[in-house]
């Protein structure tokens, strides 16, 4: 696969790709910027659970520094507060399969097909897909 971009043009290439929806909540990555690199697995979900967060427009701006792991390092919300950190449900499934596979959780770049938030998969339109498809295009021409 031909190298479409650089690690450093991922923000720019978003911020284009999401006219329309930088201002709405969600994310781009899940995974450490350190995980925009030639690596075997590119996990990727359908898109980000929940409501409130920061805008796509913050995530972006942030991309190049975000250290964090959605995955290991925040505590996802459920109906009577939040899990500890790591140990929502569907954290817990993704490091337990990717332990699996023999890879570290935190090595491994993690996004999401949609990058635009909800609380379930009736709260978007595969038409976001293709909104979001030249980020991983992107992402996808580094990780090879």
């Amino acid at each position: 696969m031909k190298e479409l971009s650089s690690k450093a043009r991922i923000p720019e290439i978003a911020a284009n790709a999401l006219q329309g929806f930088l201002d709405r909540a969600g994310a781009v990555l899940y995974s450490s910027h350190e995980t925009i690199q030639p690596g075997s697995i590119y996990l990727m979900g359908l898109n980000p659970g929940g409501y409130g967060g920061p805008s796509l427009r913050e995530r972006i701006a942030g991309l190049l520094a975000s250290e964090s792991n959605a995955y290991m390092d925040e505590a996802w919300e459920n109906e009577s507060g939040s899990y500890e950190p790591g140990e929502a449900p569907l954290q817990r499934r993704v490091k337990w399969l990717l332990n699996n596979l023999g890879v570290n959780p935190r090595d491994v770049l993690s996004s999401n097909l949609i990058f635009v938030q909800s609380r379930d998969s009736t709260g978007v339109s595969f038409d976001l897909a293709k909104q979001c498809w030249p980020v991983h295009e992107a992402l996808l021409s580094i990780v090879k």
